[in-house]
């Protein structure tokens, strides 16, 4: 199953976001989305290599914009069996209240848990500007549990890299887009 929240008008000013929260389409045997994607979205692809549920059974998402969390959500159970899955921004409000781009960039916080404790994370921080769907992979992997990095790295392969994100760098989001098998191909 594929779990796609939408988050939309993520600031105005100073405001907080009005989150949007749906459950669409389902994951194929291969991996593959039956989800269109939206325009100007950003799918993160949370996919692992670690055993569900012995040494992976909980995720947790957090979104946060200019400092201020704008979404945070646990998932266990049935979601993190189903893994690979997305979560989907939508970013409608593209423009501040002068008519200037939003250029506060976002960070996206993907933890993995077994029960409560967080056993490896990954993060992205980039600006949230795009003018088509695109997809952003933060994969759960085994090289990187109980391998903490400083604030603005992020745990790839086993080491600590930048966790900024040139958006425009990163692939289209569309129908047949693989979500799983990120740990041995990044």
């Amino acid at each position: 199953m594929v779990l796609v929240v939408v988050l939309s008008d993520l600031l105005r000013g100073a405001r907080k976001a009005l989150l949007r929260a749906a459950l669409v389409a389902s994951v194929g045997c291969s991996g593959e989305t039956e989800v269109e994607p939206l325009p100007r979205t950003l799918r993160v692809a949370v996919s692992t290599d670690l055993e569900i549920p012995a040494a992976l059974d909980g995720v947790r998402i957090t979104v946060a914009r200019g400092g201020t969390e704008v979404f945070a959500k646990s998932y266990g159970g049935a979601i993190v069996q189903g893994l690979p899955d997305s979560l989907l921004l939508e970013n409608d409000q593209r423009l501040d209240d002068q008519g200037n781009p939003i250029l506060t960039p976002i960070t996206i916080v993907v933890t993995g848990q077994l029960g409560p404790e967080a056993l490896v994370v990954r993060s992205a921080t980039l600006v949230f500007q795009n003018d088509e769907a695109k997809l952003l992979r933060l994969p759960l992997c085994s090289a990187c549990v109980d391998f903490p990095c400083e604030a603005g790295k992020t745990c790839v392969r086993g080491a600590c890299v930048a966790e900024d994100v040139d958006i425009d760098t990163l692939p289209a989001d569309g129908e047949g887009v693989r979500l799983e098998g990120e740990c041995a191909a990044e």
